[in-house]
């Protein structure tokens, strides 16, 4: 691990792990006392979204718990962001130990709870445009992650996807802060409550669906690891926890869409 002499002035880097989930850019690596005695994270990237992720992080932190940022910085083009090693487990070890229906339940008020935050002042302003944008970037540079389409899409390019990504483009947004990945490991657990929400580069005020496309696919998942089937009583129960009435199938898979063409 290469840091800045600045950065590594104030770590102890004595006992350094690499993070081996997730699909991110950037290196995360967890650091034991590593700042000011305290467990942190620390993710170092050229990509100045880094830099956006702490500022949201700070942001957050009165309203939600989040993980407190300790180091937020840009030295010679790369990246420091240092923050609070949260206490507990990724949901998706623990979201099933009472059964998938209470399952279900605790993460569709989780996500409901951040669709509630106030985010009048949220610092940041990524329209459904620039998100469109990015999908379409990423076609024509070849970026897309057509090795994690669902199966549903494996057979389609990521061309084919981007035609239908058009073809489904919502006529209105019901917008709310959204998290923008609110895939389990992005939620830590402690004894079955809420210790943080992480990786937030991509929250933003948007439509509704955006994060509850993922989540129902996600369900899905992690539900089929558990080793069971979701069904349509468990897809009813997530919608009507969360309070969604009439459930809108034509957001549900431009969102769907839109997030294989932008994350995979």
């Amino acid at each position: 691990m290469e840091l800045d002499n600045e950065i590594a002035k104030l770590l102890n880097t004595e006992r350094v792990t690499l993070a081996t989930i997730g699909y991110s850019n950037e290196k995360v690596y967890f650091l034991d006392r590593g700042y000011q005695g305290k467990n942190v994270v620390l993710k170092t990237s050229k990509r100045k979204e880094v830099l956006k992720e702490g500022m949201i992080l700070s942001w957050l932190y009165p309203r939600i718990k989040t993980p407190k940022v300790y180091i937020n910085k840009c030295i010679d083009g790369v990246y420091y962001l240092v923050m609070e090693k949260l206490e507990g487990q990724m949901m998706q070890e623990t979201i099933f130990d009472s059964g998938i229906k209470e399952g279900i339940i605790q993460y569709a008020l989780l996500i409901k709870r951040i669709h509630q935050i106030p985010y009048q002042d949220f610092p940041f302003d990524t329209t459904l445009e620039d998100r469109v944008s990015e999908a379409k970037y990423n076609l024509e540079n070849d970026l897309v992650k057509t090795q994690y389409f669902e199966r549903e899409l494996k057979d389609k390019s990521a061309e084919e996807v981007y035609e239908l990504l058009i073809r489904y483009y919502p006529q209105d947004e019901d917008k709310v802060l959204v998290h923008g990945d609110v895939c389990m490991p992005n939620f830590i657990m402690h004894l079955h409550q809420l210790s943080g929400i992480i990786d937030v580069g991509r929250m933003g005020v948007n439509d509704r669906y955006l994060d509850i496309a993922i989540a129902l696919r996600t369900l899905r998942y992690n539900i089929e690891l558990y080793g069971d089937v979701m069904t349509k009583e468990d897809m009813n129960l997530f919608l009507d926890t969360y309070g969604i009435k009439n459930f809108n199938r034509e957001k549900f898979i431009f969102y769907i869409l839109l997030d294989e063409l932008i994350n995979g």
